[in-house]
């Protein structure tokens, strides 16, 4: 799952499905959201601030998120 997978306003979100291939909706519901949410915050902030370092080190956790 990529981040443009994710429609954060009507809170849903594809996946590609293994045997097919297919890009499908998944049933999610807003604790689905919270990590990656906070994830993106915590990014914005590390880069407003200069930390070069944990911007890195959070981009790896989201990515593990999704």
């Amino acid at each position: 799952m990529r981040l443009e997978d994710v429609d954060w306003s009507a809170g849903r979100m594809w996946v590609i499905t293994r045997g097919t291939g297919q890009r499908d909706p998944v049933p999610s519901s807003p604790q689905t959201f919270a990590c990656p949410r906070q994830l993106i915050a915590r990014i914005a902030e590390a880069e407003r601030e200069g930390w070069l370092g944990e911007v890195e080190g959070l981009r790896v956790s989201l990515a593990g998120a999704e």
